[in-house]
């Protein structure tokens, strides 16, 4: 008889995407059972906070209360925990510490759908003739699955963990030459920004990594129709979170343009390093190249010097 051990290490051998998906999925039930509290101040108060005043008083308005974040942040982060919120109110489930498991389980079970993701980014960027792509491709939905920072952030109220699964299935997307897939790439890394504004500022890498993938066989003019396949999808995004903040907000992209004016003018209490977006540039006068800029364009030659066959 063979021994359990083997029996499941057999399972999850002959089920590459199921079985770190499953093992991620029991993960993050249990830290959200167990991992009570927040990550940041963040998680709190520009999440639970003002869907709490909702839960109170439906007529509150966030963005010209004291609150912090108020004027500055999507609605879409905090008025989605205050749908989950009145859920469970009608639910009759009025226990604070209930309340907060059931919340961070959803947001654990969404965190789950970046692990299939990796697995068949992973597939499509590393090919077979590569050395050691099939170990490669194998771990990638378990580290996405069981690095404690998954778990723990994926069941927080972060909107930095809330972009990574729109973020990752895009890259997947990318990963792919076809325009259709471009189009669903630019939409998905679009909607990852809506949650986290700053995940915009490295679109410009990925962007001059697909015109340069697609110029080595289409010519300049393939590169080119790839770019605007992907730019129309991210178009899209941003339309879909403008017309959102007009809901919410009564402006167009009002929080967007709300949070780049105080980037551009942090108050005292914070640095200027730490409050504009450090990747790039944001105010006029900066000159030099920022690191992070550098490292991400080096990296984009490295890329460029690749053979198709890993990125196909």
């Amino acid at each position: 008889m063979i021994p359990f051990q083997q029996r499941l290490l057999q399972w999850a051998i002959k089920y590459p995407v199921l079985a770190p998906t499953c093992a991620g999925i029991l993960i993050r039930l249990t830290t959200a059972y167990y991992g009570l509290g927040f990550h940041a101040r963040d998680d709190y108060f520009h999440v639970l906070e003002p869907a709490l005043y909702w839960l109170n008083d439906p007529q509150f308005n966030w963005d010209t209360s004291s609150l912090a974040g108020a004027g500055i942040r999507s609605h879409l982060v905090p008025r989605l925990v205050y749908g989950l919120l009145l859920l469970f109110e009608s639910l009759n489930i009025s226990n604070p510490e209930d309340t907060l498991r059931l919340v961070y389980s959803f947001f654990g079970l969404y965190s789950a759908i970046t692990i299939p993701a990796g697995y068949y980014l992973a597939k499509n960027i590393f090919s077979n003739n590569l050395p050691n792509s099939s170990t490669i491709i194998r771990w990638a939905p378990w580290v996405l699955a069981l690095h404690f920072s998954m778990p723990y952030a994926g069941t927080r109220l972060l909107i930095e963990a809330m972009a990574i699964p729109p973020l990752v299935w895009g890259l997947y997307y990318c990963s792919s030459p076809r325009h259709k897939a471009l189009f669903c790439g630019g939409l998905l890394i679009g909607i990852g920004c809506w949650f986290r504004y700053q995940l915009a500022a490295a679109t410009p890498g990925l962007c001059l990594w697909v015109f340069l993938r697609a110029r080595k066989t289409e010519g300049i003019k393939g590169g080119i129709s790839s770019l605007l396949s992907l730019g129309a999808g991210g178009a899209l995004a941003i339309l879909i979170q403008g017309l959102f903040d007009l809901w919410t907000t009564g402006t167009f992209l009002g929080p967007l343009l709300a949070n780049i004016v105080v980037n551009l003018n942090p108050t005292s209490e914070l640095s200027h390093f730490n409050a504009a977006p450090p990747y790039i540039p944001l105010n006029p006068s900066s000159r030099k190249m920022h690191p992070k800029i550098a490292a991400h364009l080096l990296a984009l030659a490295i890329l460029h010097t690749t053979p198709l066959t890993a990125l196909s």
